[in-house]
């Protein structure tokens, strides 16, 4: 997949030393919550970033030249035995989860545009590990091409438009066509009509 690169980073990329850093967004019930892999706080694209440091881990992101998904695991190491418990509260399979990639400034530690987003999927797991005090907190997420492989079933039934449509009444007529004799055409002279069951 092509990406557009923005020429501030192009720049920097040209350059002896390089600060990349990634930046992950978790939709959970109670709010989204966002790390980057740095340090304390950061601001960026309009929020504030909690580090992670050497915490936050994220797996590696395949693309390949096949359309097919892809899957991601971001696992946060240190959090506090008792906040385990609210994070199965807020989480709730199917929310959003995007990863971007991005470069610092080497010198000033600010953040150069535009970071390019590199993974965004849904959350489907989340898993820990507890060792009494802390724990670590893994959550998997699949890509949204999984969403090809989706079985959608639709049925040509006036309950199922309702479902979708409420109040489209097209199909209530589909149970009494079912086995109705139909007769095609007109009959010329001294000729029979032909029925046809549909």
């Amino acid at each position: 997949m092509s990406r557009t690169i923005a020429a501030p980073t192009q720049a920097e990329l040209a350059q002896a030393q390089l600060a990349p850093v990634l930046f992950v967004e978790l939709d959970f019930a109670s709010g989204f919550i966002r790390f980057w892999s740095g340090v304390g706080p950061i601001s960026w694209n309009g929020q504030t970033w909690t580090g992670g440091g050497q915490l936050l881990e994220v797996s590696s992101i395949e693309e390949t030249k096949a359309v097919e998904a892809t899957a991601a695991s971001i696992t946060l190491s240190g959090v506090p035995s008792e906040l385990v418990s609210i994070a199965y509260g807020d989480f709730s399979q199917g929310r959003p989860v995007r990863i971007w990639l991005g470069l610092l400034n080497v010198t000033t530690g600010a953040v150069l545009a535009d970071p390019v987003q590199i993974f965004a999927g849904r959350m489907d797991t989340i898993g820990d590990a507890d060792s009494g005090e802390t724990a670590t907190i893994q959550v998997s997420a699949e890509s949204n091409l999984a969403d090809l492989d989706r079985l959608r079933a639709r049925f040509y039934t006036d309950q199922d438009q309702q479902r979708i449509f409420e109040g489209d009444r097209s199909l209530r007529y589909i149970p009494s066509m079912q086995d109705r004799n139909i007769t095609w055409g007109t009959a010329g002279a001294g000729t029979a009509p032909v029925a046809s069951q549909i």
